[in-house]
């Protein structure tokens, strides 16, 4: 069973404000790392973090949801961390142009 959180995605609340208080994206910031090393921790690696795969629950800056594990994967060890060669990863909207090339170092 997931969980259905109610709130904006932060890209959602981002373009509702001209401008952002710097508290709150202070409050964002400080918790979404709290989340990324809590995963990290764990030896998960995301791998697709981006403002629309993070909702604020209830609008509130201060409780970042991070979203889409789909692309994650736990880390074994130093060598695993590396993608196998030739795995595409990311989105099939966006597309780095070093990969878009094949040269990808």
């Amino acid at each position: 069973m997931t969980d259905f959180i109610l709130g904006p995605t932060l890209q959602q609340w981002r373009e509702s404000w001209k401008q952002v208080e710097l508290n709150d994206a202070i409050a964002v910031t400080r918790e979404l790392l709290v989340v990324l090393n809590t995963c990290h921790v764990a030896d998960l690696v995301h791998r697709h973090v981006k403002p629309d795969n993070i909702i604020l629950a209830d609008g509130n800056p201060e409780r970042p949801v991070l979203l889409d594990f789909g692309l994650s994967f736990r880390k074994v060890s130093e060598i695993d961390f590396e993608s196998e060669a030739g795995q595409e990863i990311g989105n099939r909207f966006l597309r780095l142009p070093e990969l878009a090339s094949g040269n990808s170092q």
